[in-house]
């Protein structure tokens, strides 16, 4: 959860759906918050983001690219993950990989036991 901290993010619950949110307190990691709080369905982040970190950290491939309408354009590689700016207006990010993995990560646990807790 260091991680986390590190780059300013916070979860709270929107107390009308209970559905748990995050968010970075600093504009320079906006366009992270913004990307985690979008994908808030672990499913989906274990079909579709962690295979593309597995293919990077493995040494499978060289590069790897997630791309949505509204979040931008985002670039996998195996020392930086670049998140290119999106419709919203949020700011390019590069951060390490090796991070964004943890940061992964610790949002899934985070997810998961908001499910089993009652916000």
């Amino acid at each position: 959860m260091n991680t986390l901290r590190k780059y300013y993010l916070k979860t709270y619950c929107n107390k009308n759906s209970k559905i748990l949110r995050i968010k970075s307190d600093n504009n320079k990691y906006y366009i992270l918050g913004h990307f985690l709080d979008y994908w808030n369905d672990v499913k989906e982040v274990q079909e579709e983001i962690i295979p593309l970190l597995k293919s990077i950290i493995e040494e499978n491939s060289m590069e790897e690219e997630l791309e949505s309408d509204i979040l931008g354009f985002i670039l996998f590689k195996k020392e930086k993950t670049i998140f290119y700016g999106n419709t919203v207006g949020d700011l390019d990010l590069e951060i390490s990989t090796n991070d964004f993995n943890k940061i992964i990560f610790s949002w899934i646990q985070l997810l998961d036991e908001s499910r089993n807790h009652t916000l």
